[in-house]
């Protein structure tokens, strides 16, 4: 009877030890379960499309050494005991992101786009030092972009585009961000001009700030990101001259410069930029000939120029592009989405300008 005593004994214990695991205490003090408690509460979770495991008894990472296994609570991923991936897009949560986000320190990933959410976007989140992406798109979410962020130095993709009042500036601080590879803060209501420090962004890949209030030029240190494949600052208030820097980076694909107060010609020196597809230039005050060695551009499929002041002839080869316009007059079938933003394209024949 001994050994059967022991044997409880041992059961208890080991009981005791699982249910101690469900409410680990982390550093702020709460459990893992409390924290995305709390952020399910925030968020309005009764009205979540799909909550299967929330607010449930289970921890949401109970298998201690499993690398990347998908948590019973939906949209959570987790390595060994720790939350790593929050993913619950576009399933209808509301209210406002709490800052106990924070105290998952081990996230890699937060994925929240397409939710009508409100509120700011937190600083708080600037703890999770591990942060590789940050998807808060087409939130509904208002107030500025953090500077605090520029602390996450881990960040690989910053996704903030379509949240319509997202005001402010762009953050000179993010320029500390040296792993970025994707920065999109599109279609916001951001002013300001673009800060020079950006260009210590060497490994970004795209930069999407197009639909915005930002005025100014665009600066020549731009030419120190290196891999910058594509730049969207269309339809913003930037002026000056189109920098011929740019056509040092020699990996440029898509260029919009659309709809905005650029002068000046085209620099020829884009002729050298041999990955370049798209270059949409359209509704800005440029003259001038258009530059006949873009004809050598053996990648280019789109160019627009349209409502600019340039003179003489299209080239030949350029008038069988597919030709881009800006106008909201033109014929909706005749348009073309490239990477997110609807522009109007129309074949057109060799004509004078």
């Amino acid at each position: 009877s001994t050994g059967v005593r022991l044997c409880g004994m041992a059961v208890i214990s080991l009981t005791a030890a699982l249910l101690a695991m469900a409410v680990l205490p982390r550093a702020g003090g709460a459990s893992e379960a409390e924290i995305l408690g709390l952020f399910y509460d925030s968020t309005h979770g009764p009205g979540w499309g799909d909550s299967t495991g929330w607010r449930g008894d289970d921890h949401p990472c109970p298998t201690s050494g499993s690398t990347w296994y998908q948590s019973s609570w939906f949209g959570v991923w987790c390595n060994s005991t720790s939350t790593a991936n929050l993913s619950l897009s576009n399933n209808s949560l509301s209210g406002t992101l709490p800052p106990d986000l924070a105290s998952l320190t081990h996230l890699t990933i937060i994925d929240l786009h397409m939710n009508p959410l409100s509120g700011p976007v937190p600083s708080a989140l600037a703890g999770l030092t591990g942060l590789q992406t940050l998807r808060l798109d087409r939130a509904s979410l208002t107030g500025t972009i953090p500077s605090q962020l520029s602390s996450i130095t881990s960040l690989q993709k910053l996704r903030l585009n379509q949240n319509y009042f997202l005001s402010g500036t762009v953050p000179s601080e993010i320029s500390s961000l040296t792993g970025l590879q994707t920065l999109d803060a599109y279609i916001n209501s951001l002013s300001g001009t673009l800060p020079p420090e950006l260009s210590s962004l060497t490994r970004l890949q795209q930069m999407g700030l197009d639909t915005n209030f930002i005025s100014g030029t665009i600066p020549e240190e731009v030419i120190h990101m290196g891999q910058l494949q594509n730049l969207y600052v269309s339809s913003n208030s930037l002026s000056g001259t189109i920098p011929v820097k740019l056509s040092n980076l020699r990996g440029l694909a898509i260029v919009h410069l659309f709809s905005n107060h650029f002068s000046g010609t085209v620099p020829s020196e884009f002729s050298s930029v041999s990955t370049l597809e798209v270059l949409a230039l359209g509704g800005n005050h440029l003259s001038g000939l258009l530059p006949s060695a873009l004809t050598s551009l053996t990648r280019l499929y789109a160019l627009g120029f349209g409502a600019n002041s340039f003179s003489g002839s299209i080239p030949e080869r350029i008038s069988n592009l597919c030709l881009l316009y800006t106008s909201d007059a033109a014929d909706e079938e005749d348009s073309v989405d490239l990477g997110g933003r609807r522009i109007i394209k129309k074949k057109k024949k060799k004509r004078k300008i």
